[in-house]
């Protein structure tokens, strides 16, 4: 159930049932690269994805089993798999692209950073404010295209909000919403999500009309420990009107107006994650999973099963799957152009030692 609120009094909700389509049959998956790696993300014109390689031991850690010693190098490859420029553009996790497709906006341990795709610079870097970083709070970072700077979710005090950029504070709230920002192609809402909670929730701000809007409980991935290396997540259509979560734990697709006043939810009747709209929004596409237990550790669950399904958004929706059965887990997922989609799989190996960036064909 959506938590009650007088912002959703007014919504116009329709529920609706996926019709399955005939053409059910997945397509073959194609590995696009042998790194251990995940996170892709392409460029604005889909000619490249930066990634981010992963695994255990990176040189500035602290030699033992905490997060410090988890590699997080940015990289960039073609539309083909092919590496281009400096093999290493930068020592951080990736929260996407400038909109001119010419730098790539970076994050770690608190500091922030612009890179060049080629590696060779670095720009508009900063460090976060506040004591909380070094007891694990705000750390990801996001980009305004607007203002041409870089955006943060911070707990000023506890149980209040601010949005922050390097000139100052944007905006604030009562309560924590959360870390994780996913600005609107055209810069004007922000949507703010808890992750990790026991019930996510996600939040629109307005930088127009100054305005906050509350959409209710919103899944982005069934599985709470997601958030710990950082991957990246983008629900907007890109025309800004709209955007695609998950929500009644994960089993419900909610495709919502920026202003909450109007809502389809579509439901999935399985365990699901990482909505995302194809660029011309015609289709949303989205992973399930099917938990079991860790191999070494069966106290605890591992988010494998997965495949990848798109849902068409014309006339009655119908849905069908794009990608054969994993037994791995899938942590990010977008959309290279309106046919083809790039996705991660982290196998159920310590210490995030096989990790792979595959992509899949979408008939139409």
């Amino acid at each position: 159930m959506l938590k009650s609120s007088p912002l959703l009094l007014s919504v116009l909700l329709t529920s609706v049932w996926l019709v399955p389509c005939a053409r059910t049959q997945a397509h073959e998956d194609v590995l696009m690269s042998g790194e251990v790696a995940y996170n892709p993300i392409p460029s604005p014109d889909g000619e490249y994805i930066a990634y981010v390689r992963t695994g255990w031991g990176r040189p500035v850690g602290s030699g033992g089993f905490g997060r410090s010693n988890v590699r997080s190098e940015v990289a960039v490859m073609d539309a083909d798999g092919n590496p281009v420029g400096k093999s290493v553009v930068a020592d951080a996790f990736l929260s996407g692209w400038t909109p001119t497709g010419t730098d790539l906006v970076c994050y770690r341990d608190g500091e922030y950073f612009l890179a060049a795709m080629s590696g060779k610079d670095y720009s508009n870097s900063g460090r976060l404010p506040g004591l909380r970083i070094a007891i694990g709070g705000t750390e990801r970072v996001s980009y305004l295209s607007r203002s041409g700077t870089v955006v943060w979710s911070r707990e000023d005090e506890p149980f209040h909000t601010v949005l922050e950029t390097p000139e100052g504070v944007i905006a604030q709230h009562r309560g924590w919403l959360g870390e994780m920002i996913a600005p609107s192609p055209n810069g004007r809402y922000l949507a703010i999500a808890t992750s990790g909670w026991p019930q996510d929730t996600i939040w629109i701000y307005d930088t127009d009309l100054k305005h906050w809007t509350y959409l209710g409980d919103a899944d982005i991935h069934p599985d709470r420990d997601w958030d710990y290396i950082k991957p990246s997540w983008d629900p907007w259509f890109g025309d800004s009107s709209r955007l695609a979560y998950f929500t009644h734990n994960n089993s419900v697709l909610s495709i919502s107006t920026s202003d909450g006043k109007q809502r389809t939810d579509i439901r999935i009747d399985a365990l699901a994650g990482l909505a995302t709209p194809s660029p011309d929004g015609k289709y949303v596409a989205y992973v399930t999973f099917e938990p079991r237990p860790r191999n070494l550790r069966p106290d605890l669950q591992f988010w494998g099963g997965t495949l990848v399904w798109v849902v068409s958004l014309t006339g009655t929706p119908h849905w069908h799957p794009v990608t054969l059965r994993s037994p791995d887990e899938t942590y990010d997922l977008r959309w290279l152009n309106d046919h083809t989609l790039v996705f991660d799989r982290v196998a159920d190996v310590p210490l995030y030692k096989q990790s792979r960036i595959w992509k899949a064909d979408v008939p139409r």
